[in-house]
């Protein structure tokens, strides 16, 4: 994505930085969308040069398979003759039996997620120049597509996990369709598909434990049981727990009304409570 963000940021001189540091040790050429992104970035940048030209010839001759699909995305039609021509008709004719599975899907994804860089008139005038000019090479440099066509089967065989994770959360159906059925029809979470198989959970959530109401506070009581939550069979267990093993829930319950009363000062005559004084009656 780092070469996605940077030609939409028209960062073209960091985006060459990054390849020119990290090819030699990362192989970055051999991922579609930086073999693409590059020249991309070279023909924006100057408006076309022979090293972008050459670049992006060798990104068609490589990945044969994008330039029908880039096309087609993008809703172009370019001269028939080039795509007609033995090597991009056999490409765009068995897509899936020419590439492999995982090279399939890095090809998909980056057709769906950078189509519209290249969908500018400009641009596509330029790939159709280079396409033409490929089915010249590949008439001429046999030794050349060979090579090419012996990568595209010695590499890509399998598609790690990681991959199938960030295919999933990119969540474009032109890529989630290449998925193999083991994985499309796995239940995963959004915000966690496909978690490496030997992750380790380094945060446990610690239990929730709802707070019980201080028995020894009558208006407590009384608030807690206007709550949805409230279980009077538990509460008077706990009430009978903290009163003694001597006192049943009942006893327990009835103490806590009486105490109630009290602090609302209605306990009339009885005990826990003071009379209140005498209301004469109004004719």
């Amino acid at each position: 994505m780092i070469d996605l963000y940077a030609l939409r940021a028209q960062e073209y001189k960091f985006l060459l930085r990054v390849f020119s540091e990290w090819e030699p040790h990362k192989n970055l050429s051999q991922l579609p969308n930086w073999s693409f992104s590059v020249p991309l970035a070279m023909f924006d940048e100057a408006e076309a040069t022979e090293e972008a030209d050459g670049l992006l010839q060798k990104a068609l001759i490589m990945f044969p398979s994008v330039l029908q699909l880039l096309l087609d995305k993008c809703g172009v039609v370019i001269d028939s003759a080039t795509m007609k021509h033995a090597y991009f008709a056999a490409a765009a004719a068995s897509t899936h039996s020419s590439d492999s599975p995982g090279l399939h899907q890095l090809v998909s994804l980056f057709v769906a997620r950078n189509h519209l860089l290249w969908r500018v008139p400009q641009v596509l005038v330029w790939l159709e120049k280079n396409a033409k000019i490929v089915c010249q090479r590949v008439d001429a440099e046999a030794f050349l597509v060979e090579q090419c066509r012996k990568h595209r089967a010695s590499r890509y065989k399998g598609t790690p996990r990681s991959v199938y994770r960030h295919i999933i959360i990119s969540d474009f159906p032109d890529a989630t369709a290449s998925l193999p059925p083991e994985i499309s029809r796995t239940p995963v979470l959004s915000f966690d598909p496909l978690p490496p198989e030997d992750s380790i959970i380094s945060y446990t959530r610690p239990e929730r434990r709802r707070p019980m109401p201080a028995l020894g506070n009558p208006l407590s009581l009384f608030l807690s049981s206007l709550m949805p939550s409230f279980d009077p069979e538990q509460a008077g267990n706990d009430a009978a727990a903290a009163a003694g093993s001597n006192s049943g829930p009942l006893a327990g319950f009835a103490q806590s009304i009486r105490e109630l009363l009290a602090a609302l000062g209605g306990g009339g005559n009885g005990e826990g409570g003071e009379a209140g004084p005498d209301v004469e009656d109004v004719d």
